[in-house]
């Protein structure tokens, strides 16, 4: 596993709504905050739409104070990580650790249709996704795979958050998004682990609803999956296994939240 965050490199990235458009919405009248809720007046305007420049800082400042393990992400506590490595997932970048009032507003985007907050999310990640990971993802990644939701759930969400995250960084990175998982059929009975880790992925691999109709070749490519939350890891480690029990060469992993 690779260390590929240097926190003294990274710059940030402005999103596509500058200050010109600000304030053509303040003369339309004074929008409130997403985050606080206060209203954002002329001069509390911010670099991300929709929040006020106290809730920028208060992100920035959450942002920079990560003291995160370079392997995994996690929350460090000491000088070494206690977590454990999946040995298929060579590195996992997450852009912040968990946060209560940040992710109860993530949950409302993400299950009650909210599309203005995903907007605010996909803000934040494209804003503050350092320069650092662009470089390294741009020089080694070959193909970019969301994570995949079941149909139901599609059809309750409207839409999946990790392949809107994984559009930022397709962008970014100026590579391409592949489907190698089929969204049909698609279930999450592997994540439970209640019986045999072997059974479970041996059943996991051999069903070929959970592979995409279209038999992407990803043999000896390095692939970056991509999600919104990173917790156990019992999802992207299945996955990943699958992946390169498929043949390909190396899984990256990149997520918004952290919470190990």
């Amino acid at each position: 596993m690779k260390t590929i965050f240097n926190k003294e490199k990274y710059h940030y990235h402005s999103t596509h709504y500058g200050k010109l458009l600000q304030s053509f919405v303040y003369l339309l009248g004074e929008p409130l905050c997403l985050i606080c809720q206060n209203k954002i007046d002329f001069d509390n305007f911010s670099s991300i739409e929709g929040i006020c420049k106290s809730c920028f800082n208060e992100i920035k400042s959450f942002f920079e104070s990560y003291k995160r393990c370079p392997i995994c992400s996690a929350v460090l506590k000491g000088s070494l990580c206690d977590k454990f490595h999946h040995k298929n997932i060579e590195n996992i970048f997450s852009l912040i650790p968990l946060n209560d009032q940040l992710y109860n507003l993530y949950l409302n985007a993400k299950y009650r249709k909210n599309k203005r907050l995903m907007n605010l999310f996909s803000d934040i990640f494209d804003f503050f996704l350092p320069q650092t990971i662009i470089d390294h993802y741009s020089n080694f990644i070959d193909y970019i795979v969301f994570v995949p939701i079941s149909i139901n759930k599609k059809l309750i969400r409207s839409y999946n958050p990790s392949k809107i995250f994984a559009k930022i960084l397709a962008k970014k990175i100026k590579k391409p998004i592949v489907t190698v998982f089929s969204e049909k059929g698609f279930q999450y009975f592997h994540i439970q682990r209640k019986e045999n880790i072997n059974y479970f992925t041996q059943r996991f691999i051999f069903n070929s609803k959970l592979l995409s109709i279209k038999k992407i070749d990803i043999t000896n490519k390095n692939i970056l999956l991509v999600d919104d939350i990173y917790t156990t890891g019992k999802t992207a480690s299945f996955l990943a296994d699958l992946l390169i029990l498929n043949k390909a060469s190396k899984i990256y992993l990149c997520t918004f939240f952290n919470h190990r």
